[in-house]
C-alpha cells in the first residue's frame, strides 16, 4: 500500500507518476489523505492519466475508467500531512 507525505501545498497539485504499473486492472481504489488544516480535492487515474476521476477521501470508489497504470493528483491548499493509496484491484 504506497504512502506518501506531501506536505503543505499553497493553492497547487501536486501528481505522482505511475505507482501501480501492469499488475492486472485496476477498477476499484481508495484514497485516504490525512489533513491538518485546508482543502484538498483527490484524484485518481488507473490509465496513465488519461481520464482522471474525483474521489472521496476515505471511500472506495469504483473507476469510470479502469486500467493498469495507477496515479494519483490533488489539487488544494493546507496541510496534508500523509496520503494512502490502498485497497486498489
Amino acid at each position: 500500500m504506497p504512502t506518501f507525505h506531501p506536505e503543505v501545498f499553497t493553492e497547487r497539485t501536486a501528481q505522482s507518476l505511475v505507482i501501480d504499473y501492469n499488475n492486472g486492472l485496476i477498477t476499484q481504489v481508495k484514497v485516504t489523505g490525512t489533513e491538518a488544516y485546508g482543502y484538498f480535492h483527490y484524484f485518481i487515474s488507473a490509465d496513465n492519466g488519461a481520464h482522471w476521476q474525483e474521489v472521496q477521501n476515505g471511500v472506495l470508489t469504483t473507476l469510470t475508467y479502469s486500467g493498469i497504470a495507477l496515479m494519483w493528483r490533488i489539487e488544494g491548499s493546507g496541510r496534508l500531512i500523509k496520503l494512502v493509496i490502498s485497497d486498489y484491484h
